[in-house]
């Protein structure tokens, strides 16, 4: 964890390049994304989605909202998949692995929550990218043994909760 194989150093994973033992757990974690893992092997990554972490600052702030970058979304996931697979499942038990993706309070806070699609550069100066269809919803899906086309299926879930297909993402090709 404290120099983990990402694609890009200073990229968007779920590291903070800094390891600690807290509660017979393993966390990294900072004030934006936390990665931790708990004593029984459970592993969990997380992000606040606000225009520091997850979301992109917006130029134009009268109609307060954040939209979320898919660069962020698309690289933390992978980056976490492809830890999961290559430092813990050669550790962990064997047999599949169950993923779990949650998504909350994306309709009760004070702004709101869009997504970027494809074409994020104009739609972003444009305003008009779709708001995420509930408050929070969770989906479980069992791994594939392959980071990159588990990244796309946790992809494909979020990008409809937002109204959009898998294919709306910019850095995904087919499945």
């Amino acid at each position: 964890m404290r120099r983990p194989n990402v694609l890009r150093t200073n990229g968007f994973g779920p590291f903070r390049h800094q390891v600690e033992a807290r509660d017979g757990s393993l966390a990294s974690l900072d004030e934006r994304k936390a990665l931790w893992i708990d004593g029984d092997g459970v592993a969990t990554t997380g992000g606040v989605g606000t225009a520091e972490w997850f979301g992109r600052p917006r130029a134009d702030t009268t109609t307060p909202a954040v939209y979320i970058d898919p660069v962020v979304l698309t690289e933390h996931l992978l980056e976490f998949l492809r830890f999961v697979y290559a430092v813990l499942l050669p550790r962990g038990p064997t047999g599949p692995w169950t993923f779990r993706v949650a998504l909350r309070g994306l309709r009760t806070r004070a702004t709101t929550v869009l997504l970027l699609d494809r074409d994020y550069p104009s739609r972003f100066a444009r305003h008009d990218a779709m708001p995420a269809s509930g408050d929070g919803e969770a989906c479980e899906f069992r791994g594939c043994g392959d980071a990159s086309r588990d990244a796309a299926t946790a992809l494909e879930w979020i990008n409809g909760y937002f109204g959009q297909p898998l294919a709306a993402n910019p850095f995904v090709e087919g499945r």
